[in-house]
């Protein structure tokens, strides 16, 4: 007989749209607003901005939902550090960031960096 052991998931979540996307994020206590920035849209990325909406200035990150997991990477390059990817989705700052919003695109990527579930899987001889 051959022994099971768990394998962790890899950190890529299975979202499509970008209103998933903030949901999960609600789920783990960061509830965020989705606005469109359609003059920022491209015909194989659609621009959004997540904002926590809280008084004062509210923090802001901006997110491109790719049509892959390459452009995804692709658009986090030129959004430069600290973007990043993850599955379809290009996250980061805007220029002039404020530390809100540096600190936002932080927790943001601590939760999305989580794995999703453990699996087992059975080793064969």
């Amino acid at each position: 007989m051959s022994p099971t052991r768990p394998e962790p998931r890899t950190r890529r979540p299975d979202l499509q749209r970008p209103e998933e996307l903030a949901a999960r994020l609600a789920r783990a206590g960061i509830d965020l607003s989705v606005r469109n920035r359609p003059l920022l849209t491209r015909p194989n990325r659609t621009a959004v901005e997540l904002s926590d909406d809280l008084p004062g200035e509210p923090a802001t990150v901006f997110v491109y939902h790719c049509l892959d997991d390459a452009d995804a990477r692709e658009q986090a390059q030129t959004m430069g550090a600290p973007a990043f990817a993850c599955g379809r989705f290009a996250i980061g700052t805007r220029g002039g960031a404020t530390t809100r919003d540096r600190e936002l695109l932080a927790r943001i990527e601590t939760v999305l960096n989580q794995p999703i579930g453990m699996h087992a899987i059975t080793l064969v001889e």
